[in-house]
């Protein structure tokens, strides 16, 4: 699959989903998380969109305040309460 191929497929699960997960997108594409994480950091530094621990988000949703943003894209990503996440070390 092309690199072009693996970033609309990216951007257009980011643009339905709000976020999408290394996981999710290795899955989908049948390619290495190394791959993915690669083409992240390519679109990152385009703008096209900040990546966060396991995936990334819209470029929009860092106007979050950074005290509040690495907990609410952690909680999106993975579903969980950004509470828990800090009980856990997360976030």
């Amino acid at each position: 699959m092309l690199a072009e191929q693996r970033h609309a497929y990216v951007l257009e699960r980011l643009s339905a989903e709000g976020a999408v997960r290394v996981t999710d997108v290795v899955a989908g594409l049948g390619v290495s998380d190394g791959t993915v994480r690669r083409d992240l950091e390519l679109l990152e530094q385009q703008g096209l969109l900040t990546r966060v621990r396991g995936g990334a988000v819209p470029v929009a949703s860092a106007a979050v305040p950074a005290a509040a943003s690495g907990a609410a894209a952690a909680s999106s990503l993975l579903g969980v309460p950004p509470p828990m996440l800090a009980a856990h070390g997360g976030a």
